[in-house]
């Protein structure tokens, strides 16, 4: 029988039960949803994954561990370049919704591939895409 070499073996059960570092204490994005509405606490109405040329696009950000002060952004993205830039400040404590929108001042939206990225504290932390067919 092979001799086995119990130091290593100790090493590698206590490196595998330690699991990874845990996260920073700030707010985590839980989910990022496109929706053609948002309702009276920002969640999403009626989700999508396709909107209209003439549409407003709206996306809820499910958030845990909200902090006044931290700056929450919606980088709208079309095909990869940036149309716009929108932040947002908490002034809550906890769980909840943070809702973006986007209008086009001079309609329809071009047909293609779009994405709203969502920067906390200017780091990215989620992202969702669409379409415009």
């Amino acid at each position: 029988m092979p001799k086995l070499n119990v130091p290593l073996l100790i090493v590698i059960l206590f490196v595998s039960a330690c699991g990874t570092p845990a996260s920073s204490t700030g707010p985590v994005v839980e989910s990022v949803t496109p929706s053609h509405g948002l309702g009276g606490d920002y969640r999403p109405l009626e989700p999508a994954e396709n909107f209209a040329p003439e549409e407003t696009f709206y996306c809820a950000v499910l958030m845990r561990g909200l902090q006044p002060g931290v700056v929450v952004s919606a980088r709208w993205l079309y095909q990869g370049n940036l149309v716009k830039r929108t932040d947002y400040v908490v002034q809550q404590t906890g769980n909840g919704y943070v809702g973006f929108e986007l209008a086009n001042d001079s309609p329809p939206w071009p047909a293609g591939q779009y994405s709203v990225e969502i920067l906390v504290d200017h780091s990215r932390a989620g992202t969702a895409g669409f379409t415009v067919p």
